[in-house]
């Protein structure tokens, strides 16, 4: 069953298995396979049903499991795109079984959606990165997910991205400090 600070909505009748999950902190999260809504309050929640469904459903699916406010967000070295970083299951990312969303817009802050992302976790401090290389999948809306991130030492890592389109190459180097 759900957590009791969670609020669930059914997005669309045609679409029964998704719904929006809203938590104490106001994060949207889909969850897939969903069997049930409840819906629990006095007219706020009335008005918050009606209201919520518009806001989730302009929300990418990459958002899923994600908070809304990125850990980091650069230009690239050759101001071609901004890069947005987010972590789960935890921003900072915990030592081992942590997710990246790459959100990658252009200069008119526009999704980009067609790149070859590339992810290397560095330690400089340590002068190594780690043995298992992060898989980058495409996600769509500019989404990219990275996964496994297994930053096994605590310490401050760099999060090497090179972004190629075509011939274009260009690479944004975010930092995280890990407990």
């Amino acid at each position: 069953p759900p957590p009791a600070s969670a609020r669930r909505l059914r997005i669309s009748p045609r679409r029964p298995a998704t719904f929006c999950r809203i938590d104490r902190a106001g994060r949207r999260a889909y969850t897939p396979g969903a069997s049930e809504v409840r819906v629990r309050g006095h007219s706020w929640a009335i008005a918050l049903a009606l209201a919520l469904p518009t806001a989730c459903a302009t929300a990418p699916a990459a958002d899923a499991g994600f908070p809304a406010t990125a850990l980091a967000t650069l230009p690239t070295d050759d101001g071609a795109y901004t890069v947005a970083l987010r972590t789960a299951p935890s921003q900072p990312p915990p030592r081992a079984g942590a997710e990246l969303d790459l959100y990658v817009a252009d200069t008119q802050d526009q999704a980009v959606d067609g790149l070859q992302l590339t992810v290397v976790p560095w330690m400089p401090a340590m002068n190594h990165g780690t043995e298992v290389a992060p898989v980058v999948t495409p996600q769509g809306h500019g989404h990219y997910r990275a996964a496994p991130l297994e930053l096994f030492m605590a310490g401050t890592w760099q999060v090497r991205i090179q972004l190629q389109k075509g011939t274009q190459e260009s690479h944004v180097v975010p930092t995280v400090d890990v407990p």
